[in-house]
């Protein structure tokens, strides 16, 4: 039943909630997956997925692979003892400050690349990939940053846009449809000094009002559309 589960996902027969909701309630299914990488591991069989080292405990290794990946054209690493669990790898993804949309893609392709190092055959599902790919085209990086903010995008506003245009039509509803959502009018936007932390308020992402400097510090000001309440996010340059 467990192995059933991650094939239909890694097949796209199911989506990524009803596979991550199976995911939390069975033990078998990460049991299945932790036994194929033991597996792996005991016959030096090598898995095409060089983000694997993103949790990995040693960064000297994961340095030294990622540079030979570099090196040889290639994307192969070979498990051993120190390969990194697939809960803590998964667990990774979830617990960054991303978008969900970049989770669900960098969970799928983890399980893919286990799948497919047992079964070669196995045809790569390109809907999460793709998906990631388009925000990263579409979303301006102004507004690409904390996980609530890249959320609403994808759920408000990405999911409804028409899916029968050509991908440069999407591209243009799409940054036409978040500059009205977020109230941005010209080119009044947030200069972050670090990543973009835009809050959504009630549901809604809040309007920016503009920003103060003092030294390093930077202190961006909004306010929630709905009750005109300010809020400050503070970054340093």
């Amino acid at each position: 039943m467990a192995e059933e589960i991650i094939m239909q996902f890694v097949r796209g027969e199911i989506g990524f909630s009803s596979f991550f909701n199976a995911y939390r309630k069975d033990d078998a299914i990460l049991r299945c997956l932790e036994d194929t990488v033991v597996f792996l591991c005991q016959n030096h069989i090598p898995v095409t997925y060089d983000a694997v080292f993103r949790a990995d405990q040693s960064p000297e290794d994961a340095e030294y692979y990622i540079q030979k990946s570099r090196e040889d054209g290639t994307h192969i690493v070979v498990p051993n003892k120190n390969f990194p669990t697939v809960k803590s790898l998964i667990d990774f993804f979830i617990n960054s400050d991303c978008s969900f949309v970049m989770k669900r893609a960098e969970i799928y392709d983890l399980i893919f690349s286990i799948v497919v190092a047992m079964e070669p055959k196995t045809v790569y599902y390109h809907k999460y990939s793709n998906d990631f790919k388009f925000f990263l085209k579409a979303v301006p990086d102004y507004v690409a940053g904390g996980e609530a903010a890249c959320d609403y995008i994808e759920n408000e506003i990405i999911a409804k846009l028409p899916s029968d245009l050509s991908e440069a039509k999407r591209i243009k509803l799409c940054r036409e449809q978040i500059k009205e959502h977020f109230h941005i009018t010209g080119s009044k936007y947030p200069r972050w000094a670090q990543t973009a932390e835009w809050p959504i308020l009630n549901g809604e992402p809040a309007r920016y009002l503009g920003y103060t400097r003092t030294g390093d510090l930077v202190r961006y000001l909004f306010e929630d559309v709905a009750t005109g309440k300010s809020t400050v996010i503070e970054q340093y340059r």
